[in-house]
């Protein structure tokens, strides 16, 4: 956690409560300016939970942690995590404990929040994990995608999209939108296709090897009729970009959803290293943007940095 120029705070969700304190050795780690080439504990969180089981206290204080700690991978750009947790009960006797994952992401610094702004930014997202749609996951995958996986153009470009399209649906169906016609609708349509079909030489007439060609040409056509089940992934895209007063970022949607059928698809773009990285760049800048307005506080200013604020998707 980047502390920056805040020494403690405390929030609260739920039954657990928790006091985050900066430890000493903090200061001397920025001093030293090697945060991007290892990790360090840079705070000590105190948890008070509303159970008297331990393990049940143990698992509470986990997924509190585990959500503290995917909203500030979020906020500083680059993994944390909480190492060893320890339970005790009222009198301070140990009870319990869970050891580190060991499961890291790459060390990193350049946080996008003000610590002054640590405990208000958690106050506000916290709750919205799970009441806003497609927030937690959609902070889960983004996470993945850019602090805990393997940084390959290929790879990262279909999975970026992937955050921004499932957020799309989850949005779409919370709203019951997402279908464009119903399963009865589209079969429906499959009597005037097939003599759309054999007007156009498709039909059940000729051979027995061109009656089954001709059948399973018709076969093809109904599955992709099936894909009228459900709304485009653009106009959904687009829905959502407006829900959260992004839409001045569609153009640069539909341009990285051309790239990523490109790569899915195996075809020969033409983009060296630095295109790929600034199209990655400004991509993850916008799902940035999308995730901090889930999380109630992109209108915000002074919560963030630049990167944020500026209207630019290349703004440093």
């Amino acid at each position: 956690m980047e502390f920056h120029n805040c020494k403690e705070f405390e929030i609260s969700e739920g039954r657990v409560s928790a006091k985050f304190t900066v430890l000493p050795e903090y200061f001397q780690w920025l001093a030293k300016d090697v945060a991007d080439t290892s990790h360090w504990a840079t705070g000590r969180a105190v948890l008070s939970v509303d159970t008297t089981d331990s393990t049940k206290a143990l698992e509470l204080a986990d997924q509190f942690l585990r959500s503290v700690g995917q909203l500030l991978t979020l906020a500083h750009q680059h993994h944390v995590f909480t190492m060893d947790v320890s339970c005790y009960d009222g009198s301070g006797k140990f009870l319990l404990t869970r050891g580190f994952s060991r499961r890291t992401g790459e060390p990193g610094t350049g946080s996008l929040l003000w610590g002054s702004h640590l405990k208000e930014f958690l106050d506000l997202a916290l709750p919205r994990l799970d009441a806003v749609p497609a927030f937690r996951w959609g902070l889960y995958l983004f996470n993945e995608v850019t602090a805990l996986s393997t940084h390959v153009a290929q790879m990262q470009i279909p999975s970026l999209w992937t955050v921004l399209e499932f957020s799309a649906y989850s949005f779409s169906e919370s709203k019951k939108r997402d279908e464009l016609l119903s399963e009865h609708e589209v079969e429906a349509l499959h009597k005037p296709m097939k003599e759309i079909l054999s007007t156009m030489g498709y039909g059940d007439d000729g051979t027995e090897e061109e009656i089954q060609k001709n059948k399973s040409k018709r076969s093809e056509v109904y599955t992709q009729l099936a894909q009228l089940k459900h709304r485009p992934i653009k106009t959904l895209v687009s829905e959502l970009l407006a829900e959260y007063s992004l839409t001045e970022y569609l153009g640069e949607a539909d341009s990285f959803y051309g790239l990523r059928n490109d790569v899915v698809h195996g075809r020969n773009i033409q983009l060296n290293g630095i295109n790929y990285a600034i199209a990655i760049s400004k991509f993850v800048r916008m799902l940035q943007k999308l995730l901090f307005s889930m999380a109630g506080c992109y209108d915000r200013n002074d919560f963030f940095k630049a990167p944020i604020t500026d209207k630019s998707l290349t703004a440093r």
